[in-house]
């Protein structure tokens, strides 16, 4: 099987063959009727859509082709250290998938299920984490991960504080950087030791009243728990920092140890590594981000809760 690029194959737009079709929508004028009552003209399309007219044969060997060019853990074992990627069985992407028949729309009433599966999937998220509560406001891990710095630099603000440092470890997953310089922060690199380890004196000459957290991924990139992390807690918090925890390795310590044990106080899941939810590239679903203590207050509402009556 050719796992790398033997075909040199198009972009599925830029297929430029007109009159072809896959399938023949029958025209409904009582739909038709409906959407041009229903939508704004200012919404509207002024033109038809450019999308590539092809045969269903033709969709069909586009993909399969691409599919043959790619590599991914249907094929083989993926080494990609810093994501934890696995199999997801099949039974669940399918099972999980069903969530989408819901409409935003439909009466609160009707969706009493799906709320209590968030609810409950809240309740344990938090629990495997160590931490008071958890979110699912967040569109995707991505997302997830800025939120909570944004959530760090929301607490110093409202302290009055103007902390513009954010450390962030130089085996932290790589998209921590990314995220620190999104939220406005001056990006600090803390360097491991010779053992691929927070180098626990250089932190503490770094930490002062200037830094708003420090960003940490355990089990790091390089796959080495962070043997001193509860030292690394101290030197963070006592400058009132905030200890962030990325979840990119959490199934390397899922069901051993839980990061708010270890002092950590901002965690996001990526429910497409440690959960069988598929790599949506900025979705498809949710970014479980959650927190303790003051830092709960923070976390993006609204959040799923249960009343008196259940």
């Amino acid at each position: 099987m050719w796992r790398q690029a033997k075909w040199d194959e198009p972009l599925i737009f830029e297929y430029k063959e007109k009159g072809r079709r896959g399938m023949l929508i029958p025209r409904e004028d009582e739909i038709r009727k409906a959407v041009s009552v229903n939508i704004p003209d200012k919404i509207r399309r002024e033109r038809e859509a450019e999308l590539p007219e092809l045969s269903e044969l033709e969709v069909i060997r586009h993909y399969i082709r691409l599919s043959q060019m790619s590599f991914g853990v249907d094929t083989g074992m993926m080494p990609l250290g810093s994501c934890t990627m696995k199999y997801n069985p099949k039974v669940e992407e399918l099972s999980q998938s069903l969530v989408e028949n819901l409409h935003p729309l439909q009466d609160i009433s009707t969706v009493q299920g799906a709320l209590e599966m968030l609810y409950e999937m809240q309740e344990w998220i938090a629990e495997i984490t160590g931490m008071d509560k958890c979110s699912f406001q967040v569109p995707a891990g991505s997302a997830g991960e800025l939120a909570g710095v944004l959530m760090i630099k929301k607490y110093h603000e409202e302290k009055g504080r103007r902390r513009d440092e954010m450390l962030v470890a130089d085996t932290a997953h790589g998209t921590n950087p990314a995220s620190a310089a999104m939220a406005g922060f001056k990006v600090v690199y803390i360097k491991s030791n010779n053992r691929g380890l927070v180098d626990l004196d250089i932190l503490k000459e770094v930490v002062n009243e200037n830094v708003a957290g420090f960003m940490l991924t355990n089990p790091n990139t390089l796959g080495l728990f962070e043997e001193e992390i509860l030292e690394i807690s101290k030197v963070i918090h006592s400058v009132d920092g905030v200890l962030y925890y990325d979840g990119a390795n959490l199934n390397g310590i899922l069901g051993v140890a839980r990061p708010g044990d270890m002092g950590f106080d901002v965690v996001h899941v990526n429910l497409h590594k440690t959960f069988a939810v598929p790599h949506g590239g900025g979705g498809p679903g949710a970014g479980a981000i959650c927190a303790k203590g003051e830092m709960a207050e923070y976390l993006p509402y609204p959040i799923v809760e249960k009343s008196s009556k259940g």
